[in-house]
């Protein structure tokens, strides 16, 4: 079942894009359990506050294939970090420190081959 694309459902999938962004730092602190200390500052949490709000934000404006789901926003929360790498190299221009020589041929994923799975 999709997600509308109202004004409830577009918070809804930034919601998910949200927690989406925290799961992998919530997996870290899990495995790290023993050794975790919390050291709260101002800083600390505008950081975390924006890390979050670009997650959400990035699940609300993401341009899905089909329907949005729950599931689809959790997984772009998740992998914002990439998308941007992704996008941020893509948009980048040739120039100095570009290899010499004709293509090379495929030898794995690249990041349109990532987004085409959503």
């Amino acid at each position: 079942m999709g997600i509308e694309m109202t004004t409830s459902g577009r918070l809804q999938s930034g919601l998910f894009g949200i927690v989406g962004s925290f799961a992998p730092s919530i997996i870290k602190m899990f495995n790290d359990l023993p050794n975790l200390a919390f050291l709260l500052s101002w800083q600390w949490a505008v950081v975390v506050t924006l890390y979050g709000l670009l997650g959400g934000l990035i699940a609300v404006i993401y341009p899905y294939r089909g329907p949005v789901t729950a599931w689809k926003a959790l997984l772009i929360g998740v992998s914002f970090p990439s998308l941007i790498g992704t996008a941020a190299a893509l948009a980048r221009a040739a120039g100095p420190g570009t290899s010499l020589g004709g293509p090379t041929p495929q030898t794995g994923w690249t990041g349109l081959d990532f987004l085409a799975l959503f």
